[in-house]
């Protein structure tokens, strides 16, 4: 079903039916194949084509490499399936199911009509895996209200999966756990179903530790403080990390709570190589009825230490030595199926067609044959089992509905993590003007008289044969774009917004502030015509300043430090990023991510826009590392200088982690994440 432009900008009015979601992973665990089967779920690309086609990686070198270098967004549309259950808080997944008992009733209700009463904008982001490129996953996390985290079910918990949590604990971004990779168990290290069960659930196991360590961290930097005796700075902190009153009083409760459970259902077990993945919800809904009990207590009983008597069919206590229910009602059925693949493989030909008859009746008993087409059985080995897996465990059904259940909007998201984005700046007392922004980013108010404050994460290079009117545009011609998300009110095209670079390391603003010379404050009145020349002097000063990210101060910057460094501007088109294409629009409320045009000569590197100058400026994202490769750069002819420092200028400007220097013997040396990066 290819994507409906209309629909997603009627859907993005109603938050309760948005998702804002990022892919994180170390590399090769498998981001970039998943977000392909979603992908393909809209039609947008063919299932076939999906861990091949990577279409998300856009850049020739990601395509060549294999590896995602850059965060790329796109725009999904899901329809929640029966599985699908509603959050006990909020209600916000019950709101959209109650939206399907209308559309079914009609009872000749078509799948356009279902997407537009019930379907959830899901705003996907995909991230780099490669620690060279943590400055994109950085992006991604600070525009996202929730991350899918991504492990191999054989190499488990690597050092960036590590460090991927740490930035989402530290962004308070929502969490779900997908556990990749399951097919390896089976046909590569040869697991039966109980071993496969005892590694997943020690990978579940694992992830959950360390996130109890990010919450210990927390706690004994509070108790430092204590000891200090600097309350005031404890309160304060405790406000920007655990956001409002009502999240706090949660957190009691989640120090005893797993971050990650499938009782949660915030885990999914998947092979995206093969199309399919489950929560165990699924395999109690499937046995429930067979085993005579109530599909909730045979849901416990799966991911607990439970095992079914052959005899009676009665779930009990698992003695040792025995299959467990999960090994038994989730793992052993997909086994097999693999296992129909590894004797057609190993054995004889008439042993294969005895394997694909065997199949055949598999396909029957799951009640499948009238989902497979014929033709998909008599392909080769591997092929035939990939397709009965995907047509009885679709992956985007899982991962998409579990996004829906465990997930939160952008309005429920917006008290947690609000706080931490100003980094302080919510605190004493503020103009009326910065407190009604303040309130509005709060509650992800999208109203039309509510502030308007966008998040600019970083500057993107397109193609101007990417927009769509441009389409004849010379192959090599680029335009900036500014990547980014709305936090409050609504955003038009030709709406006059305000840069605020109070969003910058402090390092960097103090540099600045001398390069400007004690700039004159810009009254409001006035049309900042020198804006340009502020600019320049902007990114004269980041080449000289470090990127480091410096904490907030407890105090807000005075309002004449943000006008010296302020600039106004007008976007000359908005669009929604679909991967490799463009979709403009003319508005996009509060909640929903976007690109503006027109920006490229007002913003380096990252931004706060706001509608009014004296708004609040977000606290930049937090980057795992700084640049620690530096290269001397010179042209081969001098005549050329001033066209490699235009160059530097913009690759500074489009790369969140690259940095140039101007030495005072006056080389120039390009800073880079490392060696991969540089390349």
């Amino acid at each position: 079903m290819a994507t409906d432009i209309n629909l997603i900008t009627d859907i993005q009015k109603q938050q309760g039916r948005v998702r804002n979601v990022c892919v994180l992973a170390h590399v090769d665990h498998g981001k970039t194949t998943l977000s392909d089967h979603l992908i393909a779920s809209n039609g947008l690309i063919h299932p076939r084509l999906a861990g091949e086609l990577r279409y998300l990686d856009s850049l020739p070198e990601e395509q060549e490499r294999g590896i995602t270098m850059k965060s790329s967004s796109i725009s999904l549309l899901h329809v929640p399936t029966p599985q699908c259950r509603s959050s006990e808080e909020g209600g916000e997944a019950a709101e959209i199911s109650a939206q399907d008992g209308g559309s079914q009733d009609s009872g000749n209700s078509d799948e356009g009509s279902k997407r537009r009463a019930r379907g959830v904008l899901i705003n996907l982001i995909d991230s780099p895996g490669h620690v060279d490129f943590c400055s994109e996953v950085s992006t991604a996390v600070r525009l996202s209200d929730g991350a899918l985290v991504v492990v191999d079910a054989v190499e488990g918990v690597c050092i960036q999966t590590h460090a991927v949590l740490r930035q989402a604990w530290q962004e308070r971004v929502c969490m779900c756990l997908v556990v990749n990779k399951v097919d390896r168990l089976v046909l590569e290290l040869g697991l039966e179903a109980q071993e496969a069960c005892r590694r997943l659930r020690a990978i579940v196991a694992h992830v959950n530790m360390i996130v109890s360590g990010f919450r210990s961290e927390q706690f004994l930097s509070e108790a430092d403080a204590i000891v200090e005796s600097d309350l005031q700075a404890v309160d304060m902190e405790r406000r920007a990390s655990a956001g409002e009153d009502q999240a706090r009083g949660a957190d009691e409760e989640e120090e005893e709570e797993e971050t990650f459970s499938p009782l949660k259902n915030n885990v999914v077990f998947a092979s995206a190589g093969d199309g399919w993945a489950f929560r165990p919800s699924f395999f109690a809904d499937l046995w429930a009825g067979k085993l005579q009990c109530s599909p909730a207590a045979l849901e416990r009983a799966l991911w607990g230490d439970y095992a079914i008597n052959a005899k009676t069919r009665r779930v009990g206590a698992a003695k040792p030595g025995q299959k467990t229910v999960f090994a038994s009602l989730a793992l052993e059925p997909i086994f097999k199926i693999y296992g129909v693949l590894d004797s057609a493989s190993q054995q004889a030909s008439l042993d294969a067609e005895a394997a694909g008859a065997e199949l055949a009746r598999m396909v029957a008993s799951l009640g499948l044959q009238h989902r497979i087409p014929a033709r998909s059985l008599l392909g080769e080995p591997r092929a035939r089992v990939r397709a009965v897996l995907q047509a009885w465990l679709p992956l985007s059904h899982a991962v998409l509905d579990m996004v829906v259940d465990s997930l939160p909007s952008p309005r429920r998201a917006a008290p947690l993590r609000v706080p931490r984005m100003l980094g302080g700046e919510g605190e004493g007392g503020e103009e009326g003007g910065k407190e009604a922004a303040i309130r509005a980013l709060a509650a992800s108010d999208s109203g039309a008289s509510a502030p308007t404050t966008v998040y600019v994460s970083k500057m993107v290079a397109v193609p101007l044969s990417s927009f769509p009117e441009e389409r004849h545009a010379a192959a090599d011609a680029e335009d900036f774009l500014a990547f980014g998300r709305v936090f409050s009110g609504v955003v038009r095209e030709g709406q006059e917004l305000w840069v605020l670079h109070g969003s910058e390391p402090a390092a960097a603003k103090e540099r600045l502030e001398e390069d400007v010379g004690g700039a004159e404050e810009v009254p409001e009145e006035e049309e900042v015509d020198e804006a340009e020349e502020v600019n320049e002097a902007e990114g004269r000063a980041a080449e000289k300043a470090e990127n480091a990210f410096v904490a907030p101060t407890s105090t807000p910057p005075p309002p004449s430090a943000l006008k010296k460094i302020a600039a106004r501007v007008r976007p000359t088109g908005l669009y929604v990023m679909m991967g490799r294409s463009l979709e403009r629009v003319s508005e996009v409320p509060a909640g929903s991510v976007l690109a503006l045009r027109g920006l490229g000569e007002a913003i380096l590197k990252s931004a706060t826009l706001s509608s009014s100058p004296a708004g609040p400026a977000l606290a930049p994202a937090r980057h795992q590392t700084q640049p620690i490769l530096r290269v001397g750069v010179e042209p081969r002819d001098a005549r050329e200088l001033p066209r490699l420092l235009q160059g530097l200028r913009l690759l500074q400007r489009a790369d969140p982690m690259a940095r140039v220097e101007l030495m005072p013997s006056g080389e120039c040396v390009l800073c880079t994440a490392g060696e991969v990066h540089l390349q």
